[in-house]
């Protein structure tokens, strides 16, 4: 392209905020071989500046989203539409089946579980090492960790509250992964182990709420322990809101027990507090929260 032309090109493309001074500045080689190019440009927007007004940039608000992802996709951690889908078979813990391939190390078959719950609309896939039972090694864990980062496409949850389990796992997952574990239960020391290895792999972190009492059972008591533990990690340790999920929890509501009665109402009206009065870097009413459903068994991330 010859000088004149060029720089009525970049001209073009200034007057509409598009391209500013410092892109001329670039060495010759990275536009153009033509070296007499960029003073015919330069030469044409000093001139031009004089008579004409410079455009600014608008000022833009991005909204930022909060995303898990594996090695291969993205996925936002508010469907939309929701729910969430956490698929959790993969669990010594809860499946026979999965406990007795553990001890056989037969992981390709592991793998298959989790692949099956994806093909059956899980948006997440989370895998349980912690079980008093079947305590997973961690020669184990790393094997399977990268087993499933090589064949799972949604992001991995990572069901631990061993702050050693869970960074070595985030230290060998490609993706943006999700750490479930988090909570009071002995005060600041999990938390305070746990949260420096999140923010040190930008990882997301699941929450329960549960403090040095016992789990939560009333609306308020959910709230205040997701309230600390926000606090805790935004002004301790830089986490950004959107990036903290919150398990309201709640026993199975079949066990007749008078003290558990009111339990399923409290827990959605604890949800509601979260999202009402936990907000976002942006103000928005976002606040996520996770909910397990006993009769179906998948995990949801209540919208």
């Amino acid at each position: 392209m010859e000088p004149e032309p060029f720089s009525d090109m970049l001209a073009e493309s200034d007057r509409w905020g598009q391209c500013r001074r410092r892109l001329l500045r670039l060495t010759p080689t990275t536009l153009t071989t033509s070296p007499q190019q960029y003073g015919h440009s330069d030469e044409y927007l000093e001139k031009r500046d004089h008579g004409v007004e410079k455009v600014h940039p608008k000022h833009r608000e991005p909204e930022h989203e909060a995303v898990a992802s594996s090695g291969m996709t993205a996925t936002l951690m508010v469907q939309n539409p929701g729910p969430t889908l956490i698929g959790e078979r993969v669990n010594s813990q809860g499946s026979r089946k999965v406990k007795q391939l553990l001890l056989a190390d037969d992981y390709d078959n592991i793998v298959q579980i989790a692949v099956d719950q994806v093909n059956s609309g899980a948006t997440c896939s989370m895998f349980a090492s912690r079980s008093p039972n079947v305590p997973m090694k961690k020669a184990q864990m790393e094997a399977l960790v990268k087993k499933l980062s090589q064949s799972v496409t949604v992001p991995l949850i990572i069901d631990t509250t061993e702050a050693e389990v869970a960074e070595a796992a985030l230290a060998l997952y490609p993706g943006r992964g999700v750490i479930n574990g988090n909570n009071l239960e002995n005060g600041r020391e999990r938390i305070d182990r746990i949260l420096p290895i999140v923010s040190k792999y930008g990882a997301a972190v699941l929450s329960m709420t549960i403090d040095e009492g016992r789990l939560a059972h009333t609306r308020d008591k959910k709230y205040a322990i997701a309230k600390r533990i926000t606090e805790i990690a935004v002004h301790d340790y830089s986490a950004s809101p959107e990036d903290l999920i919150f398990d309201t929890l709640t026993f199975p509501l079949t066990t007749g027990q008078e003290e558990l009665r009111n339990d399923a109402v409290e827990t959605i009206e604890g949800i509601r507090l979260i999202k009402q009065h936990i907000r976002r870097h942006d103000g928005a009413r976002r606040q996520q929260c996770q909910l397990r459903c006993h009769t179906c068994r998948p995990w949801c991330l209540e919208q």
